[in-house]
């Protein structure tokens, strides 16, 4: 049983499109304090339907179009003729990889040839009761018609063509323009209160923070997050500003040969400096051993109380809130520390160490 529903809720539901921007994921990180900033800096690519070279297909269409066809080779291999649960597993993935594909490439591609066909009432009266109830032989028969349908359109192909250009004229548009690289544009992210456990007194005692619902799935937090102009909400707790922005990055293409370009990324921390800190029990006696005979001179040795002694005669209902108020102070104070003494070390080069 597989539920479309469930499929198209996910965030890469549209990534099979032909043409379509990608995230790639955060590539660096950077903190910039004389002005209190945190920047993220991801990457995202876009795919303009080009060749599939790994399957041979002449375009990310003709991919997914052979994907979905039942008689092709693509489509077959990717089927197991083992027994084992391992290789069902894997059956049943492809299976509702097939399905996403079938459904929407039709629900798309299918506007472009009539823009005023019902295309959900076909869908609901043509399609679904054959995913539903169909034999074998009626949902193949099906996927293949959609393929065919599809991949037979001129219409289809000259718009994605259009599109490919368009997006690529947009990304190419210089700044003065107001293209895709324009200027940046201001957002706020707000958390809702519903994301917070109503009750303050399990915040401490348990240290949980997050409504019952958010801890059991994790994906509820989304549902608390929101992305809104400069203006008040009587349900956010918090508001962040934040600034988005795009510039390119340009790889040049050798047309004569198959080239692929790598470049790799590391972090610069040759003018951080770093002072070697430990943090060890005071009640811990071989650990102060340790200490005194062998590292004595490398480096900050900070002990801390590993028990709280003054809270074995308090309530057992305050004992979690001075726990807490005590680890808090610690890690407060360590921060604190750790930063007026960086600011204090004399500047220096590592190469002469």
């Amino acid at each position: 049983m597989i539920d479309i529903r469930d499929v198209f809720s996910r965030s890469n539901a549209f990534d099979i499109l032909p043409v379509i921007p990608m995230e790639v994921g955060l590539l660096r990180q950077m903190t910039n304090e004389d002005n209190d900033t945190l920047s993220f800096q991801f990457g995202m690519k876009v795919k303009l339907n080009a060749a599939v070279k790994s399957a041979n297909s002449d375009s990310v269409l003709d991919y997914y179009l052979d994907m979905i066809d039942p008689t092709n080779e693509l489509h077959q291999s990717h089927l197991s003729t083992d027994n084992n649960a391992l290789a069902t597993q894997e059956d049943d993935y492809f299976k509702q990889r097939v399905l996403h594909i079938a459904c929407l490439y039709m629900l798309i591609f299918n506007r472009f040839d009539e823009a005023e066909s019902p295309i959900i009432d076909i869908y609901r009266q043509h399609v679904l009761p054959i995913l539903q109830s169909g034999t074998d032989e009626e949902k193949r028969a099906l996927f293949t018609r959609i393929k065919k349908q599809i991949a037979g359109s001129n219409k289809n192909r000259a718009a994605l063509d259009d599109l490919c250009e368009l997006v690529k004229e947009i990304i190419r548009q210089p700044k003065h323009l107001y293209g895709f690289q324009g200027d940046p544009y201001y957002v706020h992210i707000g958390l809702q209160a519903g994301l917070l456990t109503p009750n303050v007194n399990t915040m401490f005692k348990h240290y949980q923070f997050l409504s019952p619902e958010c801890r059991e799935n994790p994906k509820q937090i989304l549902r608390y997050l929101t992305i809104s102009g400069d203006r008040v909400e009587g349900t956010a707790f918090c508001k962040l500003p934040v600034e988005i922005a795009f510039t390119s990055v340009y790889f040049q293409s050798d047309s004569t040969q198959d080239t692929f370009q790598k470049f790799t990324l590391q972090y610069d921390i040759d003018a951080i400096d770093m002072v070697p800190t430990f943090f060890y029990p005071r009640s811990n006696k071989s650990a102060n051993r340790v200490i005194q005979t062998r590292f004595h001179s490398m480096g900050i040795f900070l002990p801390y109380w590993s028990t709280f002694q003054d809270l074995q005669e308090v309530d057992k209902t305050l004992k979690h809130i001075k726990q807490f108020a005590y680890e808090w102070s610690l890690s407060s104070t360590l921060c604190m520390s750790f930063h007026l003494v960086r600011k204090s070390l004399p500047k220096f080069n590592r190469k002469t160490i």
